[in-house]
């Protein structure tokens, strides 16, 4: 696969600065008649198949370098760790420690184990979570009016 010199500097314009078609095949340096010509030959620039390569290429390469990923967040929450102590910031430095705990795990929020427990335990795993009145009154006897 080889580009010429403009159709590299388009998909570069394309990819890298976000610019639309149009707009990048008039900065890689192609000129044309009308506004319509520019879309229609930006157009016809991007089914060809050395540009989609490239143009897939450079936007998996901008992908992995903007990856985020959880060795990524804990060398940013040590950075910041690292930074508090040096200002002496006791508190700063314990919550890049307790979001360090967080990311991998080893500290769970109140919060996510109760939206995890649907209903309490019973002494009879296999009870039915809901019993029909007449259930009710079969296991427990009685009516509910004799209460």
């Amino acid at each position: 696969m080889s580009l010429n010199a403009k159709q590299e500097r388009f998909v570069t314009h394309l990819v890298e600065k976000g610019m639309n078609a149009a707009a990048a095949y008039k900065a890689a340096g192609y000129a044309a008649k009308s506004y319509g010509a520019v879309r229609a030959n930006a157009s016809r620039l991007l089914t060809n198949d050395n540009v989609r390569i490239r143009i897939a290429e450079l936007q998996r390469e901008a992908a992995s370098k903007v990856a985020i990923t959880a060795e990524s967040i804990a060398a940013e929450l040590d950075a910041a760790y690292r930074l508090a102590f040096a200002n002496g910031q006791a508190g700063a430095c314990v919550a890049a420690s307790m979001g360090k705990a967080r990311l991998f795990g080893l500290i769970v929020d109140r919060a996510e184990v109760e939206q995890t427990i649907r209903r309490k335990p019973v002494a009879d795993p296999d009870a039915p979570a809901e019993m029909s009145l007449e259930a009710w009154q079969k296991k427990y006897g009685g009516s509910l009016s004799e209460r």
